[in-house]
Order: C-alpha cells, then sequence, then structure tokens
C-alpha cells in the first residue's frame, strides 16, 4: 500500500491552493470601453432644463429634460467564472412632455466591443425605438450621420434624423443635435413639435 508522506501532502495541498488563488494570472484585465468627450457632448443636458415646443396648431408644449446621468458597468458581473471585467460607460436623459402621453429616453453607450450605440426610445415603452441608421442602434462615425433636413416645411441644420424601427409607432421620426437636444418630433398623423428656440 502507497503511503503519502505528510510533506507530499503539504506540498500538493499548497500547489492546489496556490492555483485556487491566482487561477486569474492568465487574464488580459480589465477591459474599459469609455465614452469619448465627443460621444459624451450628444446629451447636452447636464442639469433639468425646461424647454419649449410649438405644435402644427401654435401651440405651446413644454418639454423637461432630466439631468443626464452617467453609469459604468461591468458587463461580466454576472459570470463568476471570469476574473476580467468589460466595464461600458452609458449616458442617458429622459425627455417628459406635458399634456402629452409620450416621452423620450435618450441613451448614448458603449458595447462590448467598444461599438457606439446611440438610440432614442418612447419612456413609456423602449421597444419603441428610433434609430439614425439600423435598428441596432450601431452609428460608427458620428459625422456620416449628421444632416441638413427640412420637414413640414422648416430646415434643421447638423440633426441626427432618428427613425421609427417600429411598425405603427405613433411618432414616425425624431430630429435631435447636440445642441439642442429634441428639435423635431414627427408624428404618425400629420401633426408634429417643433423646439421653440
Amino acid at each position: 500500500m502507497f503511503k503519502i508522506s505528510v510533506m507530499t501532502k503539504y506540498v500538493s495541498t499548497s500547489f492546489i491552493l496556490l492555483l485556487i488563488v491566482t487561477g486569474c494570472s492568465n487574464c488580459d484585465g480589465d477591459e474599459n470601453n469609455l465614452l469619448s468627450d465627443e460621444e459624451k457632448g450628444l446629451i447636452p443636458f447636464s442639469v433639468d432644463t425646461s424647454i419649449n415646443f410649438a405644435n402644427d396648431a401654435s401651440e405651446t408644449v413644454i418639454g423637461n429634460y432630466s439631468q443626464k446621468e452617467s453609469e459604468i458597468t461591468n458587463l461580466d458581473s454576472g459570470n463568476d467564472g471570469d476574473c476580467s471585467a468589460t466595464n461600458v460607460e452609458r449616458e442617458f436623459t429622459t425627455l417628459e412632455l406635458s399634456g402629452l402621453e409620450v416621452g423620450f429616453n435618450i441613451v448614448v453607450r458603449k458595447g462590448r466591443n467598444n461599438e457606439l450605440f446611440f438610440l432614442i426610445s418612447q419612456s413609456d415603452d423602449n421597444n419603441e425605438r428610433f434609430a439614425v441608421d439600423d435598428c441596432d442602434g450601431i452609428v460608427d462615425d458620428l459625422d456620416n450621420f449628421l444632416q441638413d433636413i427640412s420637414a413640414k416645411g422648416f430646415e434643421f441644420t447638423d440633426v441626427y434624423v432618428f427613425n421609427s424601427c417600429t411598425e405603427n409607432s405613433i411618432v414616425q421620426r425624431v430630429l435631435y443635435s447636440s445642441t439642442n437636444g429634441v428639435e423635431f418630433i414627427e408624428f404618425s398623423d400629420g401633426s408634429y413639435l417643433k423646439l421653440d428656440v
């Protein structure tokens, strides 16, 4: 019968503990996908802000932006086997429109592969989304998406055109600028709200 000496048991146990404790030594370390200053500038509202829109009947509708918030999330926090983290940053604000049953969440965030997501969704239903390109919300070069556009007889310069990604949405498109936020909301029934500047 083979007997293991006390010393051999000690060495074996120490080796196993060393592997457990240093099990993360093969990890590449944390990956931090943070927003650039230009990307952070997409949402200009550093404090709660009230603005006025004019509708197609020349009536005033008050809009209220919440102060933009910023957070960093570890996408790998639920994976116990992972010893590294993929931290992604996002900034967001909400626009509520008084007297209307519609509001918007505006989000800019980084993804796992450092891609940029820029999306608007209705605040009462995140499935009602609006995007400037593909409905996945990824924008690879912000400057490529800036447009000069006319809508309902008004001219808009350097705006992002967010089109609805949902069939039968009550909102068809949203024109947005990094200077003023939402500048124009076009509804499916032909009505609209235009920022009163």
